[in-house]
């Protein structure tokens, strides 16, 4: 079982991350642009969120051709 769920939509300039933890029942959203700097945000605040990426389950959405 998951501890971390993780929807991200993507677009051109920038993607909006949503996530939640069922266990503390917290939820939050932020977003991130589409670059290295904001790649690497997504990535320590997902790793803030839960260490192990194991137990993360996460899903994109990407509009049109992105």
């Amino acid at each position: 079982m998951y501890t971390l769920y993780v929807g991200i939509d993507i677009s051109a300039q920038e993607a909006h991350i949503y996530w939640s933890q069922l266990a503390s029942q917290a939820s939050g959203q932020f977003v991130i642009a589409q670059s290295q700097n904001g790649y690497q945000r997504l990535e320590a605040r997902l790793k803030r969120l839960c260490p192990d990426p194991s137990q993360t389950h996460l899903v994109m959405e990407a509009t049109a051709n992105y």
